[in-house]
């Protein structure tokens, strides 16, 4: 049997909180280097191999031999004893090899037996005999069993220090990944302070667990991240996450700077091309322990989504503001790139474009897509929506709403010096001026109501009753009032202070004071004329009335004798006698005379009273005329002279009313008569055919002629 002597050298461990020592760091893998799965046993050649001390010198290692052929993985048995020998073969020493360890006194021991022995690793560069082995199962010292230990060589101590110095350590792990690497069912590393406070790093159950004092040994832990020296964010013990605060107050808080830009929070897009529609960053809001499928679903979301495609220069984005009702949160609200909002509608086209279904019946009307409301709940509250522009810094155009908390007045006002106006169909309809002209069919009114349009009317009904109503018309020629009626005939009736002052009936009676006229015009008071009144036909007076005519005797200029100022009952007259008493008067031609017809001069009067006209005598009245053009001479032309005879008869009384008509010829050619003109006339009695006594009492004088507007005057 060949013998090999083998010296194994373990370094000392401090299990748990004790310091491990590490072995003397020389080159690897160079022949005669010692292995185990877990243990390297460095050496340069055989029998210059060292290991660390406690007293930091090295230590000699026996030489030791190959025993077995060579291959190509080392490492593949925990346990076993893999070397190189000085030829640069690998061996590895098996349990069923004829292998012995060399003891401290001097005898073998068999390589199976010392497998499976315990040992405890107290010493560097100490032999463990199985003796030692022995005794420390008999001490309760901690052993390491060769099958199931892991032990790594690169441990350096520095004084009371201990560090790893190259490589990644393992625990759990034959083959760490990374500097630390700890293998294990819900593998855990702990932390924990001199009062009992700790903190755990976990992994399990398909996930990683940080802990803060988990058996809430202290009052608060918090979790705190910590850069250069100065907290960044913090977990506090109520699961609140603050960055940049220590105390927040919120499951999720920022706060940065002392800058007035404040806290920023970013969400992005990795999308190399962003185009239409694709959204940059998305908060839902939802309901995660509902049950149900729609339960669970975002009932409310906001998102910023590209309005077009992204350029060096181009970025339009609109803000969208979502909500759900049983399906998942569409968008509602609507923010554009260029400011204009949409509340329903993705395409504003206004800075507020508001676009839905009518929401039927609130506050007992059908309402409209956009309410305006107080939030008080008093009766009268106020509900204003005003319109401003940035002049003087914010200037009010217009307000529209209540203008009063005691009352439900509203009222459209327009705050600056401008008109209001109302269309349709794109063309002004009504205007109201600053000064409160109205304006309908002009916009510039020139009263306080201005109606403007072809055949414009304007209707009035009682509301409810067809056939009572009335319509004020304007056409070419005439303003007219036309009463609209059904079944029943209508008047148009006049009132002042409510008291009714004139009426016309449907038949076209007229009545002043007077609610069932019988003729044409009927009035009821007394009547004062400033001019001509001229009747057609016969003048009835009825009992208990009191009429009288005043010819005004200023109006009149006296001749050389003239006559005299007297009364017939309550008429007031002229009284001619026959003796060449006259009197002038003067007229200007109307300019409604239609120029192609002869005017006729009346005189009205009556015999002295008591003193009837004979049968056969006469009372002659003789007129002469003028007319005179602008500017003519007062002397120029002869005046026209005219007469009329009245012949009494058989039956007259001294209570007869006589009428003497002259006519005057349009178009004589001395004095032909012209539309302008002042026509002067005198008239007297002739003495030298007039055979009446008394006198011709005169009480009215007429000049007539034919219109080409109105009717005969």
């Amino acid at each position: 049997m060949k013998r090999v002597i083998i010296l194994l050298f373990i370094s000392s461990f401090l299990i748990s909180q004790s310091l491990t020592k590490g072995w003397y760091n020389e080159s690897f893998d160079v022949p005669g280097t010692l292995w185990t799965n877990a243990l390297e046993v460095l050496g340069g050649t055989p029998g210059v191999g060292k290991v660390l001390t406690d007293d930091g010198t090295g230590a000699g290692i026996a030489i030791w031999s190959a025993a077995g052929a060579g291959f190509t993985d080392p490492m593949t048995t925990r346990g076993d004893i893999i070397y190189r020998n000085p030829s640069n073969v690998t061996a590895r020493l098996g349990l069923g090899a004829n292998l012995y360890v060399l003891q401290s006194d001097g005898t073998d021991l068999a390589w199976s037996e010392f497998l499976a022995s315990e040992m405890n690793i107290v010493d560097a560069g100490v032999i463990i005999t199985a003796t030692e082995v022995e005794g420390a199962l008999q001490e309760n010292r901690i052993a390491i069993n060769l099958n199931t230990a892991k032990v790594t060589t690169q441990w350096t101590t520095t004084g009371s220090d201990i560090y790893y110095n190259t490589g990644n350590v393992g625990i759990g792990e034959s083959s760490p990944l990374d500097i630390l690497h700890v293998t294990k069912d819900n593998a855990c590393i702990r932390l924990e302070d001199d009062s009992g406070n700790y903190g755990r790093v976990k992994v399990g159950n398909s996930q990683l667990t940080i802990q803060a004092d988990p058996d809430n040994v202290v009052a608060s832990t918090d979790i705190v991240f910590d850069m250069d020296g100065s907290e960044v964010a913090r977990f506090s013990q109520g699961g609140n996450f603050g960055i940049g605060t220590g105390s927040p107050i919120s499951p999720l808080e920022v706060e940065d700077g002392l800058t007035t830009i404040g806290a920023v929070f970013s969400l992005g897009t990795k999308e190399p091309t962003v185009v239409d529609g694709d959204k940059l960053g998305q908060i839902d809001f939802y309901a995660p322990l509902e049950t149900g499928a729609d339960a669970l679903l975002p009932g409310a979301s906001i998102w910023a989504e590209a309005e077009s495609t992204f350029d060096a220069t181009n970025n339009p984005t609109t803000l969208v503001l979502a909500t759900g009702a049983s399906e998942a949160a569409t968008g509602k609200v609507y923010i554009k790139s260029d400011g204009f909002v949409g509340i329903g509608t993705a395409g504003p086209n206004a800075a507020l474009e508001v676009k839905g279904a009518l929401p039927g019946s609130v506050g007992g009307f059908q309402s409209g897509t956009f309410h305006v409301t107080n939030s008080s709940a008093a009766q009268y509250s106020n509900s204003v929506i005003t319109g401003h522009n940035a002049y003087n810094t914010n200037t009010q155009l217009w307000y529209l709403g209540s203008v009063s908390s005691s009352n439900n007045d509203i009222a459209f006002i327009n705050r600056q010096v401008g008109v209001i106006g109302f269309d349709t169909n794109n063309t002004r309809r009504m205007t109201i001026l600053s000064g409160g002209n109205v304006g309908i069919g002009i916009t510039n009114p020139g009263a306080t109501l201005d109606v403007r349009a072809s055949g414009a009317v304007i209707r009035m009904f009682n509301d409810g009753i067809t056939d009572r109503g009335i319509d004020i018309k304007a056409d070419n020629n005439a303003v007219i009032f036309n009463t609209l009626t059904g079944g029943s005939a209508t008047p148009i009736v006049f009132q002042i202070g409510g008291n009714e002052e004139m009426r016309i009936n449907l038949n076209g009676n007229v009545g002043i004071g007077v609610i069932d006229p019988d003729s044409t015009l009927e009035a009821n008071g007394s009547g004062h004329f400033t001019g001509n009144l001229r009747v057609e036909g016969s003048m009835n007076f009825s009992s208990g009335y009191t009429r009288h005519i005043d010819i005004e005797i200023g109006a009149a200029t006296l001749g050389p004798t003239a006559p005299t100022a007297t009364t017939v009952g309550t008429f007031r007259g002229l009284g001619f006698d026959a003796d060449n008493e006259e009197a002038f008067v003067n007229y200007e031609i109307p300019v409604d005379w239609d120029g192609a017809s002869d005017m006729t001069f009346e005189l009205h009067w009556y015999p002295t009273a008591g003193d009837a006209i004979a049968n056969g005598e006469t009372v002659k009245w003789d007129i002469t005329y003028r007319s005179i053009a602008a500017g003519e001479a007062v002397d120029n032309g002869t005046v026209v002279p005219l007469t009329a005879t009245f012949t009494g008869g058989a039956s007259e009384t001294d209570k007869e009313h006589y009428e003497t008509a002259i006519t005057i010829a349009y178009n004589n050619g001395n004095q032909p008569l012209t539309a302008g003109d002042d026509l002067g006339i005198q008239f007297d009695r002739d003495v030298t055919t007039d055979t009446y006594s008394g006198a011709g009492i005169v009480y009215r004088i007429d000049l007539t002629y034919t219109s080409n507007t109105l009717p005969e005057n």
